[in-house]
C-alpha cells in the first residue's frame, strides 16, 4: 500500500513538471527593420538591404538556437517586425526616434518589448549605402550601440570575416532605448548594400555568433 501511494506521488509530481514546462512562455527573439519601405527605385528613401539583412539574420538565428538549446528548454520564437508604411516614409517620420512612439507601428513595436515574457534578444536591422563615410567606409557590417550585443572588431587576430567594426550611433536609436528601459538586451546593426546574398548570410553569422544565446 505504501509503495502505490509513493508511486502515485511520483506520477502527480511528474504530471505538474510536464504541466509547468508546458505553460512557460518560450524564449522569444525580435527582429525589426525600421526603414525597410521603399517607394522611390532612384532616390535612396529607404534601407535597401535592410529587409534582406534581416531575413538572413532570422534563417542563421533559427538554426543556431535550433542546434544549441538545451533540450528541456528548446522552445524558441522569432517574431519579425519590418515596417512597411510607405505613406509615411524615413525622412517625414524616422521609426527609430523618439517622436515616432505615437505612431501604430511603433506603439506595436514597444508593447511588444515591454510585455512580452522571455524576450530575449532585440535586433534592430539596418543598412547603409556605398557612399557611407565615416565609420562606415569600407566596412560591409557595422554594430551601433554595441553595449549588450556583439563585440565586433576588424581588426581581431584570427577574425573569419573582415571589414566590420563596432561604433556609437550619432543620434540616439530609441527603440534600443525602450529595449534597455524594459532591461532587455538589444543590439542594432548595419548592413552593406554592396553585399550580395551570400555577403548577406557570412555577415548575419557573424552578428548571431556574437550574441549570447546561453541564459
Amino acid at each position: 500500500m505504501l509503495r502505490l501511494i509513493w508511486l502515485l506521488l511520483i506520477i502527480l509530481l511528474v504530471l505538474v513538471i510536464v504541466q509547468i514546462r508546458a505553460a512557460a512562455p518560450p524564449r522569444t527573439y525580435l527582429i525589426t527593420v525600421p526603414h525597410g519601405a521603399c517607394s522611390d527605385p532612384i532616390h535612396r528613401d529607404c534601407d535597401r538591404a535592410a529587409v534582406a539583412a534581416a531575413d538572413a539574420v532570422e534563417r542563421t538565428l533559427e538554426a543556431v538556437l535550433t542546434q544549441t538549446l538545451d533540450g528541456n528548454d528548446k522552445d524558441f520564437r522569432i517574431v519579425r517586425m519590418n515596417y512597411t508604411d510607405t505613406n509615411v516614409m524615413r525622412k517625414m517620420l524616422d521609426m527609430n526616434r523618439t517622436e515616432a512612439r505615437g505612431s501604430e507601428w511603433r506603439r506595436r513595436v514597444d508593447a511588444f518589448i515591454r510585455g512580452t515574457p522571455r524576450l530575449e534578444w532585440v535586433i534592430d536591422v539596418h543598412s547603409f549605402p556605398a557612399s557611407a563615410g565615416g565609420t562606415f567606409a569600407g566596412m560591409n557590417l557595422v554594430i551601433l550601440d554595441a553595449g549588450h550585443g556583439p563585440r565586433l572588431d576588424s581588426q581581431s587576430e584570427g577574425m573569419s570575416t573582415p571589414r566590420m567594426t563596432t561604433a556609437r550611433a550619432s543620434k540616439k536609436n530609441d527603440i534600443l532605448n525602450i529595449a534597455s528601459k524594459a532591461n532587455r538586451r538589444a543590439v542594432l546593426v548595419e548592413f552593406a548594400e554592396t553585399l550580395d546574398q551570400p555577403g548577406l548570410e557570412r555577415y548575419a553569422a557573424e552578428v548571431v555568433r556574437g550574441l549570447d544565446l546561453s541564459r
